[in-house]
């Protein structure tokens, strides 16, 4: 009787419960969309990451003996999987393949999988990767030799020698791996079969359970390898670390933020309709319904209203994150699948069940504490009339309107404030947040472009931009100017240990009480030496032109970037002062032959910290010295460069892009601009935003169904007043211009509110942008705007949802027009 009863009460009720339906769904549909797009992105991203770097937990380069028994001797370390490391060859234009040693293990944790011929069988033969050989020579053949220069760095007790030789291979076999590889920091490899070295390349595995972070922070101290021959498997841990944070909602505030609003807006429902509730507990109350019997109505109604709700939220979050997925996320994957879990369909149902509850105790606990007759009065009991001293009657009736409905119209008030602060922070993020600033972009420093040989693959001392290719680019674009950078990469400080701290003595793994230190040696065009004027602490950059002397006078800066604590470290132990003297070492290649010089440096100028964010840092482990180009040029280095910038004509910036695209379009070239970058970032954001605008989409329906309620309710609970009126006169027509005033007033608060919200959201974002730009470049970049145009789309939408919300109850109005009649 009890579930006939249920079910007749919801037919009879259905536009009542189909609104309760609509928002538990649109609740649930938000709760489990959220997580399906997140974890599939997340679990296809992990899946892509282990596909190119599962098997081992961290990595390293140039190990000796003693770095693998420290190594293996550390607790936690499961195995370590290692081959020779056997130096890097480099083909005449510059191509560098790191060569390694044959081994099937470390060959297949790297993996690599044949594409023709076959792998090495002795020292002569040789197998690399289809890229270097695109790169070298696309018309190479197996069983053809190749010529390479090998650069071999001696290093003994810190003290280091570098010299070049010919050597031939046979070319054997042609590997490759998963293009995906590419998109990230790698290194071109060849392998072929010899023992001839002290140095090896290897893997790390640590134990299953271990505090691997832990660990690696062991072998970094107790190793004696230095932070460049040592890297965390961070791509691997960073995507299980997503993963996991999708599987437990890390996402949980912005979850909670609709989660609050979504059960104040369905409570909300729940209390306008609480009346109808009541009246019918005490029809049945009368009529001899045990308290036990109205709970089994409740929970039967309630129960019904969610499961409905529930399945079709879950029904629609699943086609809805489907389209998200297989439309903006699996683009960037191959072989990516949707996966679909219990947790997605339990998860939801917890929330929705939750919320249903909450909102429907109150009805529970009114129906079930007051007899028969007091529920039938409640329905049509009047709220007492509160005396406000004003003649304007308008006034009086719209208060008296706003206290007796202040929670309905707070809450609606309170949905369009959140709905508004999301919408606001979304727009934000769409029309600026594009504008990563990132170290890259350090490489432009004042240039608009950038042209350089891929540093990657390529050996700088022996590959590099000529005089030919800055020719070539001067006059194929519209530029205002062009400048140069150009480097050594082969050059040192000598010193004695106490000239340098402990801590950079440790970290670079030095041996001896004499040294010499890597440094990074560079000059510039005579241009863009103006601009390096400002990060000067001390001395004068014109002296760096000086040739007078013995002495090459230089800048210098006394610190250096460690990625590892994100911390700038001192290097020299005593203050660098003016006018000291260093001995360098410089090793420059001409034609595939290393020449050594002995110089001296004479400091001129104090680079400060600044320069290592803000300026053109190279972001390495070694302190940098800055010297004229006529230096570098007498070292055989006149007509090479290791970057080419481009500052553009106004609105040749594209067409300049164009022209350097088309000309250098092999992988051994770089072109990067600040444009092309921000566009690239504007894509990855894309799954956001939609995302973003789904949360909206959800809220601004929930809101809707409010704003619609709300109005029903006030002109339901005002029907007296409204008699009262019409018998003294008021026209239906001035029914309406009362009903529209009184939801104009409180569409207005609300565009003031968000208004106030939109300008301080703009201002924060705008100032953290700031932020970030003067901690990069030292200048406030970004103009604060008030965003006019999103405010004006807010109130047109506040306001389409206020006539929306009239038009809606329009058949309530005409109906209680004459009702006291």
């Amino acid at each position: 009787m009890i579930i006939k009863l249920s079910f007749n009460y919801l037919i009879k009720n259905f536009k009542r419960s189909l609104i309760l339906v609509i928002c538990i769904a649109s609740v649930c549909s938000f709760v489990a969309s959220k997580s399906l797009v997140e974890k599939n992105s997340t679990y296809n991203k992990m899946l892509e990451v282990h596909s190119l770097y599962a098997g081992y937990d961290a990595k390293f380069y140039g190990a000796n003996v003693d770095n693998i028994k420290n190594m293996e001797n550390i607790d936690g370390v499961k195995k370590l999987i290692y081959t020779y490391e056997l130096g890097n060859i480099t083909y005449k234009n510059g191509v560098d393949i790191s060569l390694c040693n044959y081994s099937d293990e470390y060959y297949r944790l790297n993996r690599f999988k044949l594409l023709e011929g076959r792998l090495p069988q002795n020292e002569n033969e040789i197998a690399i990767e289809k890229r270097a050989l695109k790169e070298i020579d696309k018309n190479f053949k197996l069983k053809q030799e190749i010529d390479f220069s090998k650069i071999v760095k001696n290093k003994s007790n810190s003290q280091y020698d570098i010299s070049s030789k010919n050597i031939k291979y046979k070319l054997v076999g042609v590997i490759d791996r998963n293009q995906k590889y590419y998109e990230n920091e790698y290194k071109l490899t060849g392998f072929t079969r010899s023992h001839n070295s002290k140095s090896y390349d290897g893997f790390l595995v640590f134990a299953q359970n271990a505090d691997k972070r832990s660990i690696y922070e062991q072998i970094r101290q107790k190793s004696g390898l230095n932070d460049e021959n040592l890297r965390y498997n961070e791509q691997l841990s960073m995507a299980q670390g997503e993963y996991k944070e999708a599987m437990q909602f890390s996402n949980f505030k912005e979850v909670l933020m609709v989660l609050i609003i979504s059960l104040l807006l369905i409570l909300n429902i729940f209390n306008i309709f609480t009346s109808s509730f009541i009246k019918e507990i005490g029809e049945l109350k009368i009529l001899g319904a045990s308290k036990r019997d109205l709970i089994k109505l409740f929970l039967i109604q309630f129960t019904s209203i969610w499961l409905c709700g529930y399945l079709l939220g879950i029904i629609s979050a699943t086609l809805l994150s489907k389209l998200i997925v297989e439309n903006y996320i699996f683009k960037n994957f191959v072989n990516a699948r949707f996966i679909f879990s219990l947790v997605d369909v339990i998860y939801p149902l917890i929330i929705t069940f939750f919320i249903v509850m909450l909102s429907s105790l109150s009805t529970i606990f009114i129906g079930s504490r007051k007899s028969g007759l007091e529920c039938i009065n409640e329905n049509y009991k009047r709220k007492a009339y509160i005396s406000i001293s004003t003649k304007n009657l308008y006034i009086k009736n719209f208060i008296n309107m706003f206290l007796r409905n202040i929670s309905n119209i707070l809450i609606v008030l309170i949905s369009f404030s959140i709905l508004g602060g999301m919408y606001f922070e979304t727009t934000f993020r769409m029309t600026n947040n594009f504008n990563v600033i990132d170290m890259q972009q350090n490489n432009l420093f004042i240039n608009d472009m950038i042209l350089s040989p891929n540093l990657i693959d390529t050996n700088i001392g022996l590959s590099s931009l000529s005089k030919d290719d800055f020719d070539s680019v001067k006059i194929s674009g519209k530029y205002t100017m062009v400048n140069y950078k150009k480097e050594i990469p082969y050059s040192y400080i000598s010193l004695d240990r106490g000239q340098i701290t402990k801590d950079y003595y440790t970290a670079q793994n030095f041996s001896g009480e004499t040294l010499d230190m890597p440094i990074t040696l560079k000059a510039y065009s005579q241009n863009m030496y103006s601009s390096i004027n400002k990060y000067l602490e001390k001395g004068s950059i014109e002296k760096i032109n000086d040739e007078r002397g013995d002495y090459i006078p230089a800048l210098i800066s006394d610190k250096y970037y460690d990625m590892n604590s994100g911390e700038n470290r001192k290097v020299f132990s005593n203050p660098v002062k003016l006018n000291n003297i260093y001995k360098i070492k410089l090793f420059s290649i001409v034609n595939g032959q290393v020449k050594r010089y002995d110089k001296k440096i004479k400091v001129v100028g104090l680079i400060n910290e600044d320069w290592l964010f803000k300026g053109n840092s190279n972001f390495g482990y070694n302190p940098e010295v800055i010297i004229s180009s006529k230096h570098i040029d007498k070292l055989g280095m006149e007509n090479r460069y290791s970057q080419i910038g481009l500052i553009n004509e106004k609105g040749y910036s594209e067409q300049n892009r164009k022209i350097l695209d088309k000309k250098y379009s092999s992988d051994r070239y770089t072109v990067f601009d600040i444009n092309s970058y921000t566009k690239r970032n504007k894509v990855n954001e894309n799954v956001y935003l939609k995302e973003k605008l789904s949360q909206i989409g959800i809220l601004l329906v929930l809101t809707m169904i409010n704003l619609i309620l709300m109005i029903r309710s006030n002109i339901i609970k005002r029907a007296d007043e409204f008699a009262i009126m019409r018998a003294l006169g008021m026209t239906l027509k001035e029914k309406y211009k009362w009903i529209i005033l009184d939801n104009l007033i409180i569409a207005l608060v609300a565009i003031i509110i968000n208004i106030i919200s939109a300008v301080f959201i703009y201002y924060n974002n705008s100032s953290k942008l700031n932020q970030l730009y003067m901690d990069i470049y030292s200048k406030a970049l970004f103009i604060f705007n008030i965003p006019f145009k999103e405010m004006s789309i807010y109130i047109l939408v506040v306001f389409i949802s206020m006539v929306l919300g009239i038009l809606l109850s329009q058949n309530n109005i005409n109906t209680n027009a004459d009702v006291l009649k």
